[in-house]
């Protein structure tokens, strides 16, 4: 069939981006909360044995070794991530 000499002419396609789609392969747990939970009790541990049943050198302990545990799951993540 012949074509009409008024049909535009096809023209090339150029690639472009996607929309953005949400990242699906995300982890359901963090290595900041384990290593959180498990910090804190090792703190809560060392703590028992040290200073005996004190209320509040178990409370600090456990405090010592959940913020000692963010600080390793911090590093941990980044080294995860890192591409």
């Amino acid at each position: 069939m012949p074509q009409s000499k008024n049909r535009p002419r096809h023209h090339q396609h150029h690639p472009h981006a996607g929309a953005p789609h949400p990242h699906t392969s995300r982890r359901k747990t963090s290595p900041v909360i384990i290593a959180v939970l498990f910090f804190a009790l090792f703190g809560l541990g060392i703590s028992y044995f040290v200073s005996g049943s004190s209320k509040l050198a178990m409370l600090i302990g456990t405090i010592i070794g959940g913020a000692a545990g963010y600080l390793f799951g911090q590093q941990i993540n980044q080294a995860f991530t890192k591409k």
